[in-house]
């Protein structure tokens, strides 16, 4: 029987394949006889203990050999602890590596038996931690070289526990989800709410208090609130504002300071609610957007009333984070007091037009005779009369631009 140790036969090879790797350590199977390899389904983050042993993990390179392959040597990325020398390493990998890896560790295990080195195992499933992979109502176990799952019967404590997460995903005045330990909180369509375990399962109506925004599904949530409760919406609303580059920034200053509520049944027009007004923005599928204020009727000289239909504000060429801007800053107060402003100027430049026609005329030297032999209707016009048309015309000219 050939003992060949792969490490030393072919360690020269490994030069040219680590070159492709991006870690400082590489293990091959026959030195994880002694070791642990945790698997784990997604995210490293998630197994548990990980924040006890964090400091120590660094990347590695897992050897394969696959002596049926020309280029028979290969690296496979993991992680390893450099403590206890035990090796995590995701479900997919060991789903595509385990055929060929466990053979190496075999290999492991029969050079320390013909050495006479100590081994604790004696088969290669034996390095394998599964404890990361089960799931609700199954467990993991290995056939063909593969993981698989079979159902189990769940413990009381357990059924409890998921009884009462299907209740929190069930009540509709929840909107946000979290794992009781966890950092971030989270959309329930969020596929990491699906991820959080039933025992630290937590929810809430209002944003939780020491949590973070997930940031996977933060725009999900900004779009849902402000959507509220037309929630079949929130992905049209989403779609109009990835059509014209808001930015993310923009849409939570709208949405979470400023209140604003939008509501689309379409791409080409969405209503905005700001305060107590309400907008329109049109045309949202072409290059000219216009925008829409609701109607009202005033009822004092501070007081009015919201009636039916829209009239259109003067905001060509802007776009729909300009629009936005726009109505943040708008309100009923505002208005009358530019108004109020508007009043006062014109009442000063018509006061300003009336001193100027009285000092014209009172200055007014009189006119002097007609030159001989001129015709009346040739006659030149008095310069002080032409001052007056000048003066005239440039404070009509002054007046419109205000309006």
């Amino acid at each position: 029987m050939n003992l060949a140790s792969e490490k030393e036969v072919y360690f020269n090879r490994l030069e040219e394949v680590a070159m492709r790797v991006n870690a400082e350590h590489f293990l091959w199977g026959e030195d994880l006889i002694d070791r642990k390899l945790i698997l784990y389904a997604k995210k490293l983050k998630q197994v548990e203990g990980y924040d006890s042993v964090r400091d120590s993990l660094e990347p590695c390179g897992l050897v394969i050999t696959n002596f049926r392959k020309e280029h028979f040597l290969c690296c496979v990325t993991a992680t390893l602890d450099t403590e206890s020398g035990n090796v995590y390493f995701t479900e997919a990998s060991f789903n595509s590596t385990w055929k060929h890896l466990k053979k190496s560790v075999m290999l492991g295990i029969r050079i320390a038996g013909a050495k006479g080195i100590p081994c604790d195992i004696t088969k290669p499933e034996d390095i394998v931690v599964l404890d990361n992979l089960f799931r609700n109502g199954s467990a993991p176990y290995i056939k063909n070289d593969v993981i698989r799952y079979q159902g189990r019967q769940l413990t009381e404590e357990e059924r409890r526990g998921h009884s009462r997460r299907q209740s929190l995903l069930d009540n509709p005045k929840m909107n946000f989800y979290y794992a009781e330990d966890g950092r971030y909180f989270h959309d329930k369509d969020c596929p990491l709410t699906k991820e959080i375990a039933a025992e630290q399962f937590c929810a809430s109506e209002d944003i939780p208090d020491g949590k973070e925004m997930c940031l996977y599904c933060k725009r999900q949530i900004y779009f849902k609130k402000a959507c509220a409760p037309n929630g079949k919406q929130a992905p049209i609303c989403d779609r109009i504002f990835k059509n014209h580059q808001v930015s993310i920034g923009k849409i939570e200053h709208c949405v979470m300071k400023a209140g604003m509520k939008f509501h689309a049944a379409a791409l080409d027009e969405m209503q905005i609610e700001c305060a107590h007004d309400h907008w329109i923005v049109k045309g949202l599928q072409t290059d000219h957007l216009s925008l829409w204020h609701n109607n009202y009727v005033k009822i004092s000289e501070t007081e009015r009333y919201i009636t039916e239909g829209y009239h259109r504000q003067n905001m060509e060429g802007k776009n729909l984070t300009q629009i936005l801007r726009y109505v943040e800053g708008y309100s009923w107060e505002k208005h009358l007091q530019r108004q109020a402003e508007t009043e006062a100027e014109t009442v000063e430049l018509l006061d300003g037009q009336n001193k100027s026609v009285e000092i014209v005329k009172e200055e007014a030297p009189k006119a002097e005779p007609k030159a001989a032999g001129c015709m009346e209707g040739n006659a030149r016009e008095p310069w002080y009369s032409r001052v007056v048309k000048w003066i005239l015309s440039k404070c009509g000219h002054r007046g419109s631009e205000r309006e």
